[in-house]
């Protein structure tokens, strides 16, 4: 299993299904060469305007406009949004010896590097070096009767890196090495040249993680700069919501979900995910739901587009037993498959239509 810190739960978090040990797929090779730095050039710089139709269960639209976020870096209450990149056997995503690797700032965090080891909190890091650079590894094990995955985090500079997975620390090593980053650019995932056996499955970039805070009670419109947003909630619960953001082309690899989706488990929180078909094209879903009775539940769907934008829709309800349900997938899914992109005339429209003003926030 793996361990992550991230700004949507703002809580240590424990992964996914049971880790078992793998055999090492290289080790020790001081030679490793990381690939080209991750580059914004492989991406669009903004996504585009859509036209959407209504989500089910009565909810009405309260925000249409581009996100008002700036993604979480350095922040030591809630954790970074931490873009990441899934490598795992043979490509395949929910591969129970899939490893992640990820980026965050550590230095406003109190425990400073030790903070951004899903070790932390164990007491049990040992601190390392990984050729010169300060590190900290932790060797995983049994935590609150779950098994935790083995995880090396190294400095770049003011960025953590930091891999996570059920295989040698030997290999974990090889994968850092051969990881490259742009310190200029915390937005994107890192770049990783795989180890034998592995593949890069793909990556998830800031947009990625924060369209799981497309919710209602922010005081903004959700999401990033780069990405547009309609939010709907519930009539008299608020913390009831849709929304559906589009985000830019070569932002997200739908297919790393699946993998990214066990670092986003926590001891008290459990999480799914699958694959659904979104009109013609492959999506995934991740579900996120709290052990505690009548607690926050959380839906996700996301798929590709024929025009190269990242489509997702997140239901949320925050209190289970309220009136009211939740979309199912399949809904959520219907819903995504209504989009049509548009211009920003036809953006304009959209927010007159659903009478509201663009870029307002919920409520204003």
């Amino acid at each position: 299993m793996r361990g992550r810190r991230s700004r949507m739960l703002g809580v240590w978090v424990v992964a996914g299904a049971l880790a078992v040990a793998v055999a090492a797929c290289s080790g020790g090779d001081d030679e490793a060469t990381p690939p080209p730095a991750p580059s914004a050039e492989d991406r669009a710089d903004r996504s585009t305007p859509f036209l959407v139709g209504a989500p089910p269960g009565g909810l009405e639209a309260v925000a249409i406009g581009t996100g008002q976020l700036t993604q979480a870096w350095d922040d030591d209450s809630v954790g970074d949004d931490e873009p990441s990149t899934v490598l795992a056997p043979d490509g395949d995503p929910t591969h129970q010896d899939a490893i992640v690797v990820s980026t965050s700032g550590y230095g406003g965090y109190q425990g400073g590097l030790d903070q951004a080891s899903p070790g932390y909190l164990q007491g049990s890091l040992e601190p390392t070096e990984l050729d010169g650079d300060d590190a900290r590894w932790w060797p995983g094990g049994e935590v609150d009767g779950v098994h935790l995955d083995p995880a090396l985090a190294v400095a770049r500079g003011d960025i953590a890196l930091t891999a996570v997975g059920p295989v040698d620390r030997s290999v974990l090593e090889d994968v850092l090495r051969s990881t490259a980053i742009d310190p200029d650019r915390t937005d994107l995932a890192p770049t990783v040249a795989p180890p034998d056996g592995y593949e890069v499955v793909g990556s998830i970039d800031a947009e990625g993680v924060v369209v799981a805070e497309a919710v209602a009670g922010l005081g903004l419109v959700p999401g990033l700069e780069t990405m547009h947003t309609v939010l709907w909630t519930r009539p008299g619960d608020p913390a009831a919501s849709v929304g559906v953001q589009s985000s830019p082309a070569g932002s997200i690899d739908v297919d790393a979900y699946l993998g990214w989706a066990d670092d986003q488990t926590t001891r008290n929180q459990r999480t799914e995910a699958g694959r659904i078909d979104v009109g013609d094209q492959a999506g995934v879903w991740v579900r996120w739901t709290d052990d505690v009775p009548d607690s926050r539940e959380r839906l996700l769907v996301a798929a590709p587009t024929p025009w190269g934008d990242v489509l997702t829709a997140l239901a949320n309800q925050d209190d289970r037993s309220a009136p009211g349900r939740m979309p199912t997938i399949e809904e959520l899914a219907d819903l995504l498959a209504s989009v049509e992109e548009t211009d920003q005339a036809g953006w304009a429209a959209e927010a007159s239509r659903l009478g509201l003003q663009l870029d307002a926030p919920p409520g204003s």
